[in-house]
């Protein structure tokens, strides 16, 4: 194959080639110099987002680059589990009507290597992680990535923390520093003592196993979207928020789905008894959030109107644990 002098050519030049290049070929180019690395800065990689996924049961960890509906996906895996001899794979996937390519790494220590890629990214293509999942990690391990996450940039798309082993975790350094712009999952164990208080929620929140969460975390933060599963709030805070939201406080509400075992028929909420549906006498036609299997049916619920004329509709269903939900109409 014949050789192309790119650095030889005019910077103008240089750009235009650059901006035909797909992020796989950039990330290879990077590699094949410091003059080429330096001129990385001005490639469109920098415009990109960034998703970064790491599941420590198959010490497995993805960074996902999307161009032109194309996934390039970057692997770090343990070379025990590498296949093949060669320490490169690129692959080509078309399932799903989806096209991506994936470019595989084996490393002897793969949290270390994510550090040292995340690092990379952002010194080489000026890129920063839109989207940042870990799953089934150590603590330590958690403790490695975040703290490079929180070193390069103070606002992130995603966050989703599941199942991180080791002592319980305080998430408030990372979510005071880094605000979650979209949709924030967190699924592991968090010390008894963080009440964080989101003064810049994002679109959509997710808590499981939350024991954490208290009457406070509910009324006090602008909510836009919200699932709370494992709290033990009460029918006395549910009938304060829904207040709230009477008065036209929750701007932003589109919906609230509550999982408390501690929900029960006797005290009122809205000043109306909250009648617990159970599970058998919902219509087959459900709102479904799919992120945890919660199913909640809204057309059982009572329909009000705050203050500012926007009308919802809340209830509680049943079954093993009670559900509360309030519904925003479109």
């Amino acid at each position: 194959m014949q050789s192309f002098p790119l650095l030889r050519v005019p910077f103008l030049a240089q750009k235009v080639i650059l901006g035909q290049m797909t992020p796989m070929d950039l990330f290879h180019l990077s590699h094949a110099s410091k003059k080429a690395e330096r001129l990385m800065k001005f490639s469109a990689m920098k415009n990109l987002k960034l998703e970064f996924c790491f599941v420590g049961e198959g010490n497995l960890l993805t960074f996902r680059v999307e161009r032109d509906s194309i996934f390039y996906d970057f692997h770090i895996m343990s070379r025990e589990h590498f296949p093949g001899v060669d320490q490169f794979d690129i692959l080509e996937d078309n399932e799903d009507n989806t096209r991506s390519f994936s470019f595989a790494i084996g490393c002897n220590d793969v949290p270390r290597q994510a550090k040292t890629i995340v690092e990379y990214f952002r010194l080489v293509f000026d890129m920063k992680i839109s989207d940042l999942e870990l799953s089934f990690i150590e603590n330590q391990t958690f403790k490695l990535i975040t703290d490079v996450v929180l070193a390069q940039q103070t606002e992130i798309d995603m966050l989703k923390i599941r199942h991180i082993r080791g002592p319980a975790l305080d998430l408030t350094e990372l979510l005071e520093s880094v605000k979650t712009v979209k949709t924030l999952w967190i699924d592991s164990k968090l010390k008894s003592t963080f009440g964080f208080h989101f003064d810049n929620v994002p679109r959509m929140a997710a808590f499981r196993n939350a024991a954490w969460f208290t009457r406070h975390n509910l009324l006090n933060s602008e909510w836009e979207g919200l699932l709370v599963m494992g709290t033990s709030l009460t029918n006395k805070a549910i009938d304060d928020f829904v207040e709230k939201w009477m008065q036209g406080d929750f701007p932003k509400l589109k919906h609230v789905v509550v999982v408390s075992n501690k929900f029960q028929n006797r005290t009122t909420v809205a000043g109306r008894l909250p009648p617990i549906f159970e599970p058998e006498v919902l219509p087959l036609h459900w709102r479904e959030i799919n992120e945890w299997g919660v199913d909640v049916d809204v057309n059982v619920g009572i329909e009000i109107t705050n203050r500012n004329g926007v009308t919802a509709k809340f209830g509680f269903q049943g079954g093993a644990k009670p559900i509360f939900f309030l519904d925003v109409s479109v």
